[in-house]
């Protein structure tokens, strides 16, 4: 959820933002299709149930699955961040109180938005959104990765990221 909160910064503290590189982002107040899967794993976190949780996050999240580069960290990963995000939920005040989705075209910092063409399809939607009504924003999807770019394609995130950030 690391690009909803850059965008929300990035709206609530203009001043502050030089650049924003949106790697595989949501955006707050958009509004998510319903699906079995999505449903289960809303319905996993309000459980707290997270071993659940974590094999949710990798059938959805995880779409090349656990061979594909990355795929052994991943699943680490998750499985030991499940527990973290239950925790710090319970803890965590989400909401800025204003949806980004509307505003985005007051971003005034360059934007890169960069997605896998194996991430969830809902991603790719909202990439195209971002591009579409972030002022002057480039759109860049990676082949052959899903929702973990970093883990999946390092190499060419990072050529990206270091060709548009300052």
């Amino acid at each position: 959820m690391g690009g909803e909160t850059a965008l929300d910064f990035a709206l609530a503290q203009p001043e502050r933002v030089t650049a924003l590189a949106l790697v595989g982002a949501s955006v707050s107040g958009h509004t998510w299709p319903q699906s079995p899967e999505l449903s289960a794993y809303a319905a996993a976190r309000r459980k707290r149930d997270t071993a659940t949780l974590a094999e949710l996050e990798l059938t959805i999240w995880a779409a090349m699955g656990r061979t594909a580069p990355g795929g052994e960290l991943i699943e680490t990963m998750v499985t030991s961040n499940a527990m973290r995000r239950v925790v710090s939920e319970q803890h965590c005040v989400v909401s800025t109180g204003r949806d980004a989705e509307p505003h985005l075209g007051e971003i005034a910092a360059p934007t890169l938005v960069i997605h896998g063409d194996r991430d969830h399809p809902e991603i790719a939607v909202i990439a195209g959104r971002l591009v579409a009504d972030i002022p002057g924003a480039c759109g860049e999807m990676i082949p052959d990765a899903d929702h973990y770019l970093p883990l999946r394609t390092p190499a060419r995130l990072a050529e990206l990221l270091l060709t548009h950030l300052p």
